[in-house]
């Protein structure tokens, strides 16, 4: 008999499961079948969804997907970014099941509105007034929702991941939340925007603008004078504004692990992402 409290690998990847049957019952009556769970690192991507990507000895079982969860990012999140990583999986497992997938990869209409029934609201820019459909998606928690409501119920029992990844590459993807808006309760509150690096002892951000460069993070420039001038680039150029005759400012780093998911994704070069569907 395994002693899961001691094997690493049934701590990690029953975690993940746990959390994801919790949501599944929260959100979606429990109607979805389990799914392989897998940790993959992927550029500039969450996770990702796969359709019938396993399948067992017996033929005639139906083929299982599978979710990818980047343990890159696991600890630079906060709790509640990580329980939205997972949930916005598990819409995409929902409509591979009981809804139209168009193409590969995209977040259609018909996703994003379930996302808003589950609690979620879609968004290009992970904040209020992004488009709510596109190829590469982030969302939000929409106050009173289904979704909250489910974290308010799960974290006291599924808080923190049992172990976390130590190799911090990206200093700036952790992307708290400004959780004031949603009453709850500031114990509450401070569990689900608690970053995660700060629960394991040892593990820090390395912000300086080395780990930056090496990260290939993006920061924000812009004009303290016209605010019409905006530019991304790494961290520490010297720009100037040629109407203003200013240096920019650096402002803040983009942020493409801010619950982004490409989706259904296979294949990843640098910053293109190719999706192919796995139907048997």
């Amino acid at each position: 008999m395994i002693d899961v409290n001691r094997n690493p690998t049934l701590q990690v990847y029953g975690w993940l499961e746990a959390v994801a049957q919790h949501f599944n019952a929260a959100l979606f009556g429990g109607e979805l079948p389990a799914v392989v769970f897998t940790l993959q690192r992927r550029n500039a991507s969450s996770g990702h969804f796969i359709s019938s990507r396993w399948r067992s000895k017996v033929g005639e079982d139906d083929p299982v997907s599978e979710i990818a969860i980047n343990p890159a990012v696991i600890a630079s999140r906060s709790l509640i970014s990580l329980y939205q990583a997972i949930t916005h999986e598990l819409c995409h497992h929902w409509q591979d099941k009981k809804g139209h997938v168009t193409r590969d990869g995209y977040h259609n209409s018909e996703w994003a509105e379930k996302m808003i029934e589950i609690g979620l609201m879609p968004s290009s820019t992970g904040a209020p007034g992004g488009k709510k459909t596109g190829q590469k998606m982030a969302d939000y928690p929409i106050v009173d929702g289904k979704f909250i409501k489910a974290c308010v119920s799960i974290v006291d029992d599924l808080a923190e991941p049992p172990l976390v990844e130590t190799a911090l590459e990206h200093p700036l993807f952790n992307r708290r939340m400004a959780l004031n808006e949603y009453q709850l309760s500031d114990d509450l509150a401070r569990k689900l925007n608690l970053s995660l690096c700060t629960v394991y002892p040892g593990l820090q951000f390395d912000e300086s603008a080395e780990a930056l460069a090496k990260a290939k993070l993006k920061v924000k420039y812009n004009c303290g004078s016209c605010n019409d001038v905006a530019v991304w680039g790494r961290s520490g150029l010297d720009l100037n504004c040629n109407i203003c005759k200013i240096a920019l400012t650096e402002v803040a780093p983009k942020q493409p692990y801010a619950l982004a998911s490409s989706g259904r994704t296979s294949l990843v070069r640098g910053d293109e992402t190719r999706h192919e569907n796995k139907h048997p």
